[in-house]
Order: C-alpha cells, then structure tokens, then sequence
C-alpha cells in the first residue's frame, strides 16, 4: 500500500493522500520500532524521514499540512531518541 500511494503523481500536494501515506508510513515504522534491534529502528527512520523530506521538498513553508504530518515529525524524534539510547547501550 505505502508504494502504490507514492506512485501516484504528485501525492505529497494532496492532502488526502498525504494523511494516507503518512498513516501507511507510521504503521511500517512501528512494526519496525517493535522488534528494537538498531537495524529495525534505522529501518523505521528510514521510512518516516524519506516521507518528510518527500513532502518539504515539494511544501517547504506549508503549515497547513495534515495533523499526520507533525506526528511522523514527532515519530521520527522518537525513533532518532531510541537510536541514541541503542548507542549508549
């Protein structure tokens, strides 16, 4: 699903697809997050940050952007603080 969504042209100027992509890219991260091993968590990062950048690309200084865009913002910090916690250990 999350690959059929971004073949769509211009995806990341729809805000319904963008809620859709985001929702799709939110779940494959957590999947990821669950297995906590740090090659799951750089996956996981992977996936939310190459979504953000899609979208910033194309809506640099957009802030009416869905509420599901600032959450796989707030997801990707997530992901960078347990990446970070791996580190340490």
């Amino acid at each position: 699903e999350y690959r059929s969504l971004q073949a769509n042209a211009n995806w990341e100027k729809d805000d319904h697809l963008v809620r859709k992509v985001c929702q799709t890219a939110s779940h494959i991260a957590s999947i990821h997050m669950n297995e906590k091993s740090r090659q799951s968590l750089t996956k996981a990062r992977f996936v939310v940050r190459g979504v953000i950048q899609t979208v910033r690309a194309v809506r640099p200084e957009d802030s009416a952007l869905p509420k599901e865009f600032s959450q796989m913002e707030t997801l990707l910090k997530s992901i960078t603080e347990k990446l970070k916690e791996n580190e340490d250990e």
